[in-house]
């Protein structure tokens, strides 16, 4: 899975579409990025309003499985709360707490911003090194779409072969469904793509998933159903509620397996 880009503050130079009529909506123009996903960015609640948060926190599942976590969205410091361990990247290393063996997965690299890139989309995709192409139109599950493809400059992120290609609806230009490539256990699999259906949900002005749904993608669309999640208690914030939460705890231990 593509691992979030570290977020860095760039100058942005907008274009506003002029109308006497008070109520039409305003579209900012930024440079270098397709119309459509200019569209698509403004229809998931503006990347400047994105742009001002300083937090994101949902928790992801329920009961004895469930997953809290908090984002700092500026430094991109992230950390999990689960019943049993602590997840989190302070910067500079992912860690997991009370120790390693507590963390029942593969790599707690892979998984520390996991659900975050996919709960952030479209605004992820303005960081710097993605690559953004408007592929078109064609039709998937029977239904017409528009299209973005992302990929990503060399070296950005733990995995810039990863490419993203976003199905968006021509009426309202939200995201549908996306179709998404995971490489950083095998770069070989660029074009090996799974598909996730979005049920959005708007949170603080900004859309937000409700739930989404994993498939196998094949040539007439959606395949076998891989997993569900659901969200529950997403909030964004203008301010850090807490910075403690980004540090390391004194008993952490790192992450060391990289790739």
């Amino acid at each position: 899975m593509k691992k979030s880009l570290f977020y860095l503050l760039m100058p942005l130079i907008c274009l506003f579409s002029c109308n006497s009529q008070e109520t039409a909506p305003t579209t900012v123009s930024i440079p270098n990025l397709p119309l459509t996903f200019q569209k698509v960015l403004d229809a998931h609640g503006g990347l400047d309003h994105w742009r001002s948060m300083q937090q994101l926190e949902y928790t992801m599942g329920d009961s004895a499985d469930a997953e809290t976590h908090f984002i700092d969205l500026q430094r991109r410091r992230t950390r999990i709360e689960t019943a049993s361990y602590q997840l989190g990247f302070d910067g500079e290393d992912v860690w997991v707490s009370p120790n390693l063996a507590a963390f029942p997965g593969k790599s707690p690299r892979f998984v520390h911003n996991l659900h975050f890139y996919f709960v952030a989309l479209p605004f992820v995709l303005t960081d710097p090194g993605v690559k953004l192409e408007d592929i078109g139109s064609t039709t998937a599950n029977g239904q017409a779409y528009e299209r973005i493809k992302a990929t990503f400059g060399e070296g950005i992120g733990d995995a810039p072969d990863d490419q993203y290609i976003l199905y968006i609806d021509p009426q309202t230009f939200q995201i549908d469904f996306i179709i998404y490539s995971v490489t950083y256990f095998d770069a070989s699999r660029a074009t090996q793509y799974n598909a996730l259906d979005y049920d959005w949900v708007e949170t603080d002005g900004i859309l937000t998933p409700k739930a989404y749904t994993g498939y196998r993608w094949t040539e007439e669309g959606f395949g076998e159903q891989r997993y569900a999640r659901a969200f529950s208690t997403a909030k964004y914030s203008g301010t850090l509620t807490d910075e403690s939460l980004f540090s390391k705890p004194s008993n952490a231990e790192i992450d060391t397996t990289g790739r």
